[in-house]
Order: structure tokens, then sequence, then C-alpha cells
């Protein structure tokens, strides 16, 4: 299992058990606030499937990250239930700086995101907005604010599916 050392900078404890990635294809990634395009990289675990990720940033930094770029990690629950969780960074798609993690409290429904942008620029805490878990927990639609970071208001609408 890959752990991410960015986890430990952002208070991130949970490690979950089955890891999983894209396959490798092209995928592009716009920074709207400079109206950039990219390639995002892509990450591979053999018979994983393919990674898909759709999401809109609007707020203090505007950003599109769209491909197959990122790293999903499922895990599975004493009780056989599926937990979801998903992390990438800049060097998926430009303009999501250090690090993004979208990660399910295991058995909850409750979703905990942490969004590194710059050294002393971060969001992190549990989402209160609206997101839904579908597919038996392997995707994620969301269309909320990101937790308080003062000054920073944040809004994140799209789709991350995990296969």
């Amino acid at each position: 299992m890959r752990r991410l050392a960015l986890f430990a900078v952002v208070l991130c404890s949970a490690t979950l058990a089955i890891g999983c990635g894209s396959s490798s294809s092209d995928d592009t990634a716009t920074d709207a606030t400079g109206g950039t395009t990219t390639t995002a990289a892509s990450k591979s675990s053999p018979g994983s499937g393919t990674v898909a990720v759709d999401l809109v940033f609007t707020g203090t930094r505007a950003v599109t990250a769209k491909g197959s770029a990122g790293t999903c990690q499922l895990g599975t629950g004493k009780d056989g239930s599926t937990s979801f969780a998903f992390q990438s960074s800049e060097d998926d798609y430009e303009g999501l700086g250090e690090s993004i993690s979208f990660q399910e409290v295991p058995g909850s429904d409750k979703l905990d995101v942490k969004w590194a942008l710059k050294p002393g620029l971060a969001w992190f805490g549990t989402m209160t907005g609206s997101y839904a878990f579908s597919g038996g927990h392997h995707t994620l639609s969301i269309d909320a604010d990101l937790p308080v970071s003062p000054g920073h208001p944040e809004h994140v609408k799209g789709i991350i599916h995990c296969p």
C-alpha cells in the first residue's frame, strides 16, 4: 500500500487497504485561472480499470481537473462495506497545488477533505455540503463548499470514480 507523505502533513491517519490507479492514457487538465492546458500524469495498477475525475473548483483558486490521473484507495470494513479514498496533486493536474484528498470515514458516509494548495493555505475537515457515494462507494459526486479556510472560500463540483 502506498503511504502518502502529505497525509502526515495534514493530519491524515487513516490508511485504506486496497490501492488502485488509472490506465495509461493522456488526459487534459486546465487551470481556469491561467487558461493553460496540460497533459495529466497517469498512474496504473495491473487490472485496476480507469480512474475518472471531473472536478471544477471555484473561489480562491479556479481549477478544472479532468482526466484519469490520481490514486484511489478503496478499503473494506469489518462488516464488508467499501470505503472511498482518492488523492491527487499538481503532478496529476496543474493548479491543484501540493495535494488534495477525499476520504470517506469508514462506516459513516462522512467525507474528509484535505487540500494543501501551498504552504500556509489549506482546507481540511469533514464536508457538510452536498455529496453522495454511489456504485458501491466507488463513485463520489460532490457539489459543496470545502471546509472553511479563513478568508479563502472554495467550492468544488463534479465526480470522481474509482474502479
